[in-house]
């Protein structure tokens, strides 16, 4: 963004160089010389030996008016393309940036559902665990709820792992660094970044 932001400035500023060339030049231009023709040392300091020219040059752009127009015409065909190039980044940021709100949106509700089927298989398995304790059933129930309740807690990390990558994702949409947030741990402390 701040690459395609300079660079149409940069192209405005081309329109102004170009606008200037319409302008007429007035420079002044000075010579100094020295004619030595023999005598002694310090005879370069007597008036007769010294020559100067004192004068100005003026540049009219009256017979560059068809290379001016076109220069001009170049700047303004350069400067409108960097305005659209500066546009179409903008519009590809501010979408990137909404995918990543509406993805962070959705991997916040996957992880509360996560976390309520983690928690009702704990249940389940709590009671089948107290169930076989009091004799009431068999030890195989208790494994087929741990291996459920094991199967959630992984869906629980892996939805755990898309809603970080998603919120990295988020922080690279809006100009981050994909490596400036190597310091945080855990979600606590993505938690508290936020």
């Amino acid at each position: 963004m701040v690459a395609a932001r300079w660079q149409v400035a940069a192209q405005a500023r081309g329109i102004d160089v170009a606008h200037a060339g319409f302008y007429p030049n007035v420079d002044l231009v000075g010579s100094l010389s020295y004619m030595a023709t023999g005598g002694g040392m310090l005879e370069f300091l007597t008036g007769s030996k010294l020559g100067y020219k004192v004068g100005p040059a003026i540049s009219l752009p009256i017979f560059d008016g068809g290379r001016l127009r076109a220069e001009l015409g170049q700047a303004s065909a350069a400067y409108d393309q960097a305005v659209a190039h500066y546009n179409q980044t903008l519009v590809m940021a501010l979408k990137s940036i909404s995918d990543q709100l509406i993805r962070r949106a959705s991997m916040d509700k996957q992880q509360a559902f996560a976390a309520e089927s983690v928690a009702s298989t704990q249940k389940t398995y709590d009671i089948a665990l107290i169930a076989w304790q009091r004799g009431l059933t068999d030890y195989l129930n208790v494994l087929n709820a741990r291996t459920q309740l094991f199967r959630q807690q992984q869906i629980q990390q892996q939805v755990e792992a898309a809603r970080l990558n998603a919120y990295a994702g988020l922080v690279v949409a809006l100009g981050g660094e994909s490596g400036s947030c190597h310091s945080l741990r855990t979600t606590a402390d993505l938690e508290c970044a936020k």
